[in-house]
């Protein structure tokens, strides 16, 4: 089984590649529904961010606080196994 991953590209010009694990998709669904984000379907861009956000702090690739985090990126690209070309999660399915 492929494993869904995304990529966070850093104004520095560094990228990272994380691991999209449920754990990872539950904890931002917590926090989403903890600070009133309403459904993710009204809040996409935002989830998304927070689920790389919560994959790189397991996986050990930032202990920044995710305001800080959110700073120094400039993207979050979701990689499907089965797509060719990247594109956007879409948290609803």
């Amino acid at each position: 089984m492929l494993k869904k991953t995304a990529t966070i590209c850093y104004q520095d010009g560094h990228e990272d590649t994380v691991i999209l694990t449920a754990r990872a998709q539950c904890q931002a669904e917590e926090h989403a529904q903890t600070n009133g984000w309403g459904p993710v379907e009204n809040c996409k861009i935002r989830f998304v961010y927070y689920f790389a956000y919560t994959a790189a702090r397991q996986q050990g690739k930032t202990t920044l606080p995710y305001e800080q985090w959110l700073d120094s990126i400039i993207d979050v690209v979701i990689n499907t196994p089965d797509d060719t070309e990247d594109a956007q999660l879409d948290p609803t399915n």
